[in-house]
């Protein structure tokens, strides 16, 4: 459940990178210096989140959950707290919420009584956030893989790569950039790979764990380009998770995706890279620029779910509404509208 930023998506970082044949990228290895992620361009968002349904006439709603999630505080956030949003308001009804298995800061809102059919409900949040542009810098990686040999097992085991079947199309690539690059520029290959090979789409009808749905239709959004960037990660020895949270480009929420599905504007997933001796390091894997080059727009939520999340108790039955895809647009059966506007002050 995701959108990409934009959906010109031909252009590729194609700086430092020569085509060779298979569609592989030839590029200098880069050498071991001291690590840095450098941040500038900082930008205070104040957000506002309200999230509607309407109870479907043919199924008996009894219990409802809707859930905001909250950024977690970063180095940059400028306040104290685990956090990393300030001034939070929210609409009756709802509690700030901790939990810890999840390490989620979030609002929650629940309804027990029966709900009557047609009813519609609103939920809403709004809060302030700081971000800023992250990158890490090109000297920071030892271009030796051996490094990824001594991983602690605790990184290994929060790695999403670690049980993945690589396909075999990925596992040919990935091979090839791995004999002829260092890690930092088999991320980069990896990423343009990736970018030329899928055509962005959001209306896809295919989930996004689906390796070979995507890679045979060559086509999907940010979430299914994760995947592949995560089937390259496991392939090439890396650790990496995928990170869900904002993408904020349309202040007033709706834009050319809302039409597509009424939840999918200003949300985003990318991923997260563990490179020893520097840490879990952000990449993302579409971008037509440097991957590790990260937009303040750019704004991490927690890993339980990304920016809100719903659960009903429909007809004796704990589920989360039911999204179906016809001719490429998406409907739930609980008419579900997730709108996330802002503003936006740089400092």
């Amino acid at each position: 459940m995701c959108c990409q930023y934009n959906s010109v998506l031909a252009k590729r970082i194609l700086l430092r990178l020569t085509v060779i044949g298979c569609g592989l990228f030839s590029i200098p290895e880069t050498g071991f210096a001291q690590s840095r992620i450098s941040t500038s361009d900082p930008v205070t968002y104040s957000i506002r989140m309200t999230t509607s349904l309407r109870i479907p006439g043919k199924i008996e709603t009894d219990r409802l959950r809707v859930w905001h999630a909250l950024p977690p505080r970063k180095a940059w956030s400028l306040f104290t707290g685990e956090v990393g949003a300030t001034g939070i308001q929210f609409s009756t009804g709802g509690e700030l919420e901790y939990e810890a298995k999840h390490n989620s800061h979030h609002i929650l809102w629940e309804k027990t009584l029966r709900l009557d059919p047609g009813e519609t409900h609103r939920f809403l949040s709004q809060f302030e956030v700081r971000s800023m542009r992250r990158m890490l810098l090109p000297g920071s990686v030892s271009s030796d893989w051996e490094q990824f040999s001594a991983v602690p097992p605790a990184v290994l085991l929060s790695s999403e790569a670690r049980n993945e079947e690589i396909h075999d199309l990925i596992q040919q690539h990935a091979g090839r950039i791995k004999e002829e690059c260092g890690p930092y520029d088999a991320i980069l290959a990896a990423s343009a790979w990736i970018g030329q090979y899928l055509k962005y789409d959001a209306g896809v009808w295919f989930e996004t764990n689906q390796v070979n749905a995507i890679l045979s239709e060559k086509k999907g959004h940010c979430g299914h380009q994760a995947t592949i960037f995560r089937q390259f990660c496991g392939a090439f020895g890396i650790p990496v998770r995928t990170i869900h949270g904002l993408n904020l480009y349309e202040e007033d929420g709706v834009g050319e995706l809302h039409s597509i599905r009424p939840d999918f504007t200003n949300v985003h997933t990318w991923s997260e890279i563990y490179i020893p001796g520097i840490g879990w390091v952000e990449v993302e894997p579409v971008s037509d620029q440097n991957p590790f080059m990260i937009g303040s727009h750019l704004i991490r939520n927690n890993d339980w779910f990304q920016n809100y999340s719903i659960w009903v108790c429909a007809n004796g039955e704990e589920r989360q509404p039911k999204w179906t895809s016809v001719e490429g647009k998406y409907e739930s059966d609980y008419q579900v509208e997730h709108l996330i506007e802002y503003r936006a002050t740089p400092e």
